[in-house]
């Protein structure tokens, strides 16, 4: 198990004349691109607090004569969203480090370290979607909001009634379920019970689906059956497989994402974010009474989400 401390003790055929080259387990991991899923957002403060209001409602008629009507707003509910560090050390012993024939312990480490950092951020990333269907928030990041699962059937709207964003059963991704999850997008209600008319634009699926989704969204006509009818509801859908997708039939559909203006997203798409307090910072340091050398890299980051609106999918049948 390992300590924390690097020493040559525990690494003797890394010091063996005979061994010629030395590597170390690392990779590059691929760029999951989480941004496509989530609106960045840079803070410098130690949360980053969210409310919204409502707008007004729909105009009534006003008969000759009479007076105009009035109306007032509603107001939403806060979400506050509170980065955490994350980080890791290691210590590689003086003459552990000086006698190092491969020069793989300092630079090589050091950069796997890096590499882990990337992957800690994509599994924190999906942990917001991999708990969609059982937790109200992404603890410990996330307070406020609706009160209801990110994906539900029964999301309150502020003027009255509940909207779904979820299939009251849940299916497997099929040309009717993303139909269904489609038209459930158009048909999203605002805080006045206004038609949002949201467009899918990206589907998100587990590392499990990636034939199927390609089988599906690659596929000019409805696939899987003899007649050549159109598959319309490919028009206008990417595709994402997101390896750390914990739940093998879970998936998603993302409406066109909108850009984020001082800090708030000016359109529903946009209502999942990634805050970030301090990116990745790394520093290494020699110990004045060992010689040991010190490698370090934290951040401090969090996810969470506005709103549920912009978001549609399933848990899988």
């Amino acid at each position: 198990m390992p300590t924390g401390r690097i020493i040559k003790t525990g690494l003797t055929d890394l010091y063996d004349q005979r061994i010629k080259k030395a590597w170390s387990i690392g990779w590059e991991p691929q760029d999951e691109g989480y941004a496509d899923v989530y609106a960045l957002i840079d803070i410098t403060t130690e949360d980053f607090r969210a409310s919204f209001v409502s707008g007004f409602g729909q105009w009534p008629r006003k008969e000759m004569g009479a007076n105009v009507a009035f109306d007032s707003i509603y107001q939403g509910y806060d979400v506050t969203i509170t980065p955490a560090t994350y980080a890791l050390a290691f210590t590689i012993e003086k003459e552990t480090w000086q006698d190092d024939p491969h020069g793989l312990l300092g630079q090589g480490l050091s950069r796997n370290l890096g590499q882990m950092g990337r992957y800690t951020e994509q599994v924190l990333a999906a942990a917001q979607f991999n708990t969609a269907f059982t937790a109200t928030a992404v603890s410990p990041w996330m307070s406020g909001g609706d009160g209801q699962y990110f994906l539900d059937t029964d999301h309150p709207i502020q003027s009255g009634g509940t909207y779904a964003n979820k299939p009251a059963s849940d299916v497997d991704f099929s040309v009717t379920a993303l139909q269904d999850s489609l038209l459930r997008l158009q048909k999203v209600q605002g805080p006045r019970g206004e038609l949002q008319g949201l467009k899918g634009e990206l589907v998100v699926v587990s590392s499990d689906q990636v034939w199927l989704v390609r089988e599906i969204l690659g596929s000019p006509q409805l696939p899987y059956i003899e007649t050549s009818t159109p598959n319309v509801a490919r028009e206008g859908l990417k595709y994402k497989v997101w390896a750390h997708l914990t739940d093998s039939d879970t998936w998603f559909v993302r409406s066109k994402m909108a850009p984020m203006q001082d800090g708030r997203p000016t359109g529903p798409g946009a209502t999942t974010v990634c805050v970030w307090r301090q990116q990745p910072e790394f520093d290494r340091d020699n110990v004045f009474t060992s010689g040991d050398r010190e490698y370090k890299g934290d951040m401090r980051l969090a996810y969470g989400r506005l709103d549920w609106r912009g978001w549609d999918g399933s848990a899988g049948g």
